[in-house]
């Protein structure tokens, strides 16, 4: 009976080792991407490497990022801010001046000429409400939305539901809608003109203001019918022969291919296959890794907190690694893929810690954008990050370590274009 318990401890503690590889097996396979993994590698300047290429499906061709942009641009160019106009201010600002004239000029009468009759009286308001109407059409609240814009800018004012266009210059500003009026009532030729001037300057309201939520709105649905494809490539048809150069339009065709391709499950059964596929060559790949701890990193393997370090710094870097590679397949080298075998090599083992990188490189490797090269350069970077690890006591240690990962990096990315372009004219620095 006293044997039996250490045997059982024995046995669970190998056996939590074995769930921890069942744990991180089924994390992977849930996370990620469920399209199927098309079969060709090409890319543009190079000879197509397989057979014939005839189209499996009908598929539309796809858009390049650089023509979906020219036609944003060309769709927001001619796109004209929404403006409305604010009725109920206008009034509200028309009462007040009647208000404050009537009050004004009663306080002000005595003192400003007691001669002054009931008719001029009738008179003042007239301009007073002839100049409010006038510039009141339009007072327009500056916005940001019109900097650098000219006279000849068109806005669309909504106004009692009906929508008209307008230049700037049918609107004033506040400075314009002042100007207007002081000139205006200077040419009563009266001594009460300022009086009359401050009454109105205090009762304009700017009454066309921006709305940014219709015009977003409009945004959007003009953003929303510009076609992300153009052209069709029918069932049977001829894509690329055998020995054929990857031109740029036979590059978009084959990347329309390889889109449709991936998101098109198809029926049930074709949907289980890819499922299955995706947990064996998962669960694969974590054996052999398993398989190594177990015969030649044992110091890992027999310590489950060792273990659970290196296993769950791998596990986090896929499921990142696989929702970049889904929604910002752009950014796929923004992600340090380094720091797996970085941690690895200072706190494990530097052996242990290559092999694990590279069995997470060809787990990615499935995934990811122009696969070669993401594992060539990830390939160089990680190796370079064991080898210049060294102890990091020191902060410049780790700076130096930073350095080298990132001429590496260079050294990858200029070498590729060199092979791939001949010439350094379309390096970008875009990241």
């Amino acid at each position: 009976m006293k044997s039996l318990f250490p045997k059982l401890q024995e046995y669970s503690y190998d056996l939590l080792k074995i769930l921890t590889f069942v744990v991180a097996v089924i994390i992977v396979v849930a996370v990620s991407p469920r399209e199927r993994i098309f079969k060709y590698e090409f890319s543009i300047g190079k000879p197509w490497k397989h057979k014939d290429l005839y189209a499996p499906f009908d598929f539309s061709i796809l858009k390049t990022e650089k023509q979906l942009s020219k036609e944003r641009q060309e769709v927001l160019k001619n796109l004209k801010p929404y403006f409305q106009y604010n009725d109920e201010a206008t009034k509200v600002g028309r009462s007040r001046l009647i208000k404050s004239f009537g009050e004004n000029w009663h306080f002000a009468g005595s003192k400003l000429d007691s001669l002054v009759s009931q008719q001029d009286s009738i008179t003042y308001l007239d301009a007073l409400l002839s100049v409010y109407d006038q510039v009141e059409r339009g007072i327009i609240r500056l916005d940001p939305v019109l900097e650098g814009k000219d006279k000849t800018f068109q806005i669309k004012l909504i106004r009692n539901n009906e929508v008209k266009d307008y230049n700037l210059s049918q609107l004033y500003t506040v400075k314009e809608a002042d100007d207007y009026a002081l000139n205006y009532l200077r040419q009563l030729n009266s001594a009460d003109s300022l009086m009359l001037f401050k009454l109105i300057d205090n009762t304009l309201v700017q009454n066309v203001i921006y709305d940014q939520k219709k015009t977003d709105m409009m945004r959007q649905e003009l953003l929303s019918k510009i076609s992300p494809t153009v052209g069709l490539v029918q069932k049977g048809e001829l894509i690329i022969s055998q020995g054929e150069l990857v031109t740029p339009q036979k590059y978009q065709q084959l990347i329309s291919l390889k889109r449709e391709y991936e998101q098109e499950i198809g029926n049930s059964a074709a949907w289980k296959y890819v499922y299955t596929g995706r947990i064996l060559l998962i669960s694969l790949l974590f054996f052999i890794e398993l398989m190594f701890l177990m015969s030649f990193m044992p110091s890992i393997y027999k310590e489950l907190r060792k273990l659970h370090l290196l296993v769950g710094t791998q596990v986090a870097l896929l499921i990142i690694s696989f929702y970049i590679f889904s929604h910002y397949p752009s950014w796929s080298y923004i992600i340090p893929y380094t720091i797996l075998p970085v941690i690895g090599a200072v706190f494990l083992d530097r052996r242990g810690a290559l092999v694990v990188y590279l069995i997470t490189l060809m787990l990615l490797g499935f995934y990811a954008p122009n696969s070669f090269e993401f594992l060539y350069t990830q390939f160089t970077a990680g190796f370079v990050a064991v080898f210049s690890v060294g102890q990091l006591s020191k902060r410049w240690h780790l700076v130096r370590n930073s350095i080298l990962i990132f001429i590496t990096y260079m050294l990858v990315y200029f070498s590729m274009l060199l092979v791939q372009e001949a010439s350094f004219t379309n390096i970008s620095l875009r990241f």
